[in-house]
This record gives structure tokens, sequence and C-alpha cells, in this order.
């Protein structure tokens, strides 16, 4: 069984990409989990060394298509867990409430990047209005510098419009859930 479990850690601590549009590690590990009957078991440790290996490959990672493949596969893993007729023990119980903590965290570091990319953009969209409204108000001579700051107001919104469209291609990409996606595009705005 040791044999087994660390067989198991060794193949998703790997990139195993997609099947059909979902994440294979996360059906590997729900099948490895059913097939041992760790979910019935009253002790085990392959939930933790799941968990430490997706946090492993998570922390001070700053590859954002690294931490979606991470989100896709343990949010899915998390929707199997939540879909299980079986009566988990105590084990499986905290391995879920666990999962739920690594795709927030997961989503939380994906999200501050975004923030932290548009920021510096808001700011400026802020900032270009008021340069405009200064630069009329010197008189007729500055209205070409308003027409260029209204340009460049422009170009910042879009490249915010453009970053977004990223980063949901991104997510996209990874398949991650669409209803997960919706959830959280309204808590990132």
């Amino acid at each position: 069984m040791q044999n087994d479990q660390d067989l198991l850690i060794e193949c998703i601590a790997q990139p195993l990409g997609f099947s059909k549009g979902r994440p294979t590690a996360a059906y590997i590990i729900y099948k490895c989990l059913s097939h041992w009957r760790s979910f019935e078991a009253s002790k085990t440790s392959i939930f933790d060394r799941i968990i430490q290996t997706i946090d492993h490959k998570t922390e001070k990672q700053d590859d954002n298509n690294v931490l979606a493949y991470w989100l896709s596969t343990a949010s899915t893993l998390l929707v199997i867990l939540s879909r299980q007729q079986l009566k988990p023990k105590y084990p499986a119980m905290l391995f879920k409430q666990q999962l739920s903590a690594s795709v927030e965290k997961i989503y939380g570091m994906i999200r501050d990047d975004l923030k932290k990319q548009i920021s510096i953009l808001l700011g400026l969209c802020i900032q270009a209005p008021r340069k405009s409204r200064e630069n009329l108000l010197k008189g007729p001579t500055f209205a070409l510098a308003s027409a260029a700051s209204q340009d460049n107001l422009i170009a910042h919104w879009q490249e915010i419009v453009n970053k977004i469209e990223c980063f949901l291609n991104m997510l996209k990409s990874n398949n991650v859930s669409a209803l997960f996606l919706y959830y959280h595009v309204e808590v990132l705005m």
C-alpha cells in the first residue's frame, strides 16, 4: 500500500493535463482513494500527502498557468468529493476542508496577481481625466494635449480589458469550471 501511495504522489506531482476537459490528476486521485477505501479509514496519511503535494507545487509559484492547473485539479476533486455517496470518516472530512482551503489559496494567488497587474492601469485611468480637465482650463492651446490624454485613457482601459480577458482565457484553457469562474469573477471586481 505504501508503494502505491508513493507512486500516486509521484504521478500527481507531474502535470498530467486533461482528458475530455477534465483534470486527469483529480480523477486518478479519487479513483485511488476509493480503491484503497481511504474515505472509510479512521487513520491514513495519504490525504496529508496529497495536500502537501498541492501546497508544494503552488507555494511561491509565480506562473499563473501552473496555478490555474492546480486550481482546476483541486476544485474538480473537491466537486467530486462533494458528490460522494459514502459516509466519510474524520480524516476524509478534514481532507475536504484542507482541499477547500487550497482552492481558495490558489485562486487568491491568481486573483492578487491580476489585481497587481491592473491596479497601476486603474491609477492611470483615474489620473487621466484630472489632467484633461486641467489642460482644458488652461486654454485652447492645450486642446491637442487633451486629445492625446483621452487616447491614453482609452488605451489604459483597453489594456485592463485585455488583461482580464487573458486571465479568463488562461483559466478556461486549464479547464477551471465555468461555475467557479462565474462566482469568483464577481468577487474579483
